[in-house]
């Protein structure tokens, strides 16, 4: 079969620190590699009363779900200023489905099992943030996969479920606010029951 290949450089739709990223450009410091990871702990300024809040806000969302010894750990771990995350995350776009996300969250996984072993004086907790407003198509995918991976997935929902505009922003000020095709304004919602579903399906 003949194939014919295109470079991300030479698409000119992706910006200049993402082609840096996938060109192994070292000198980035944002770059999640393991050396920038550890850098950057120094320059982490989360101190206990945020902490607290993260932890309370945290265990609150789970009153109602039962959850492994783990999470539990994990979650508790938080309160420790020797503590920090590995974040990834994902939102809707073409041209992928359920196994880049599932590749995604196994990624961040593994990332913070070999940090916590290679460095033992930090802990290095696994997050997973996924926009779960009103776009259940794909995600609704995402649960029924899920759903025959053993894959443990553990949620925390940001926003609020009345839901709120999306602000435009210009130097930190309102400017506008996020429409649709229809000119009608974006409203971004909580999709509590959507998470809750993905991780019921994954225990």
């Amino acid at each position: 079969m003949k194939k014919e290949t295109i470079s991300f450089n030479d698409t000119g739709n992706f910006s200049k620190k993402f082609l840096s990223f996938i060109n192994k450009d070292s000198k980035e410091e944002h770059f999640p590699d393991e050396k920038n990871i550890i850098k950057a702990i120094d320059k982490v300024d989360f101190g206990n009363s945020k902490r607290k809040t993260l932890h309370s806000e945290i265990i609150s969302q789970y009153d109602s779900i039962e959850i492994s010894n783990k999470l539990s750990e994990n979650i508790d771990s938080i309160l420790l200023d020797n503590t920090f995350t590995i974040t990834t995350g994902h939102q809707l776009n073409v041209c992928t489905g359920p196994l880049y996300v599932i590749y995604k969250i196994i990624s961040t996984i593994k990332l913070a099992e070999n940090l916590s072993k290679k460095y033992p004086n930090y802990n290095f907790v696994p997050v997973y943030w996924m926009a779960s407003e009103d776009h259940d198509f794909d995600e609704e995918q995402l649960v029924s996969s899920i759903d025959k991976s053993n894959i443990l997935i553990y949620t925390v929902g940001l926003g609020s479920l009345k839901g709120a505009p999306i602000p435009i922003k210009e130097n930190n000020i309102i400017k506008a606010y996020k429409k649709n095709l229809k000119g009608e304004t974006v409203i971004t919602r909580l999709n509590e029951n959507l998470l809750k579903k993905i991780s019921n399906n994954s225990n």
